[in-house]
């Protein structure tokens, strides 16, 4: 694990130019080899930066972590497309890209959790990136590249899979007129062959658990919107658990199948 105690952030001239800016973050540039992220409310990234060092340790595609101060990581540089913009450019590449991010999320599962690693919304033993999505995969020259582990966790694995069901299933895109058309079959062509690798049916039994995590986030509910939400609150209805008299409790009460108890029992 990362010291406690950071040392202090670089000063806002020493930092370089802003290469992309995030919901929560900026990069900046810090010579050819390598970038610096800081976060815009100076939240700590100890727990991210233990993380990507421990998988990048057990050679997991994530970029190499070499300093963290308050607020900022300092890691490698990184250039290429997002797996994202790449499937803008050339869309006939979908079933392989959907294929490479099931794949990651399959190698990244094999990874045991590391002790002190937060515990995500459904418990489990192994590694979770918790926003593993085609914007977070960088095509680099030696090969994709996981980014942005703000939310990593201990957790079950098929948790992960119905997370990016959420946000690939959800996604509120600005298109119009035709362009809005095509990238709707785009995006729902990509979320099959996604899931149809990564692993539907135990997602699926997670989705609305996942959902209602992501509704109820504080940073993350407050991103989402209100399409997106109308989206996913239908998303989970169609999902979540009917409520069966099968089973009697004590006392004669009636017991029903909860979305949270699926959670404990997957």
């Amino acid at each position: 694990m990362t010291d406690q105690h950071p040392p202090p952030s670089l000063s806002p001239s020493a930092r370089g130019p802003v290469l992309t800016a995030g919901r929560d973050a900026l990069i900046h540039a810090l010579g050819p080899d390598r970038v610096l992220r800081c976060t815009l409310d100076g939240r700590g990234v100890e727990a991210e930066a233990a993380v990507m060092t421990h998988l990048w340790d057990l050679g997991f595609p994530v970029p190499r972590v070499h300093r963290v101060g308050r607020g900022e990581l300092e890691m490698d540089r990184v250039d290429g497309p997002t797996m994202l913009q790449d499937l803008l450019r050339r869309p006939w590449r979908l079933i392989r890209h959907a294929r490479l991010l099931a794949g990651l999320m399959h190698r990244l599962h094999a990874v045991p959790a590391m002790d002190g690693l937060p515990v995500g919304p459904v418990p489990g033993d192994r590694v979770v990136h918790l926003d593993l999505h085609p914007g977070n995969v960088i095509l680099g020259r030696a090969g994709p590249v996981v980014i942005d582990w703000t939310h990593a966790a201990a957790g079950a694995a098929a948790s992960d899979v119905a997370l990016t069901w959420s946000s690939l299933g959800c996604f509120d895109h600005d298109a119009r007129g035709v362009q809005a058309v095509l990238a709707d079959r785009l995006r729902r062509a990509f979320l099959e062959a996604f899931l149809a690798s990564a692993g539907k049916a135990d997602a699926a039994r997670l989705l609305p658990v996942m959902i209602d995590y992501r509704l109820a986030h504080p940073t993350r509910g407050a991103n989402v919107r209100a399409a997106e939400r109308l989206a996913l609150l239908d998303l989970a209805r169609r999902h979540r658990p009917r409520p069966t008299a099968s089973r009697p409790a004590p006392g004669g009460a009636v017991a029903v199948t909860t979305a949270a108890e699926v959670a404990r029992a997957a």
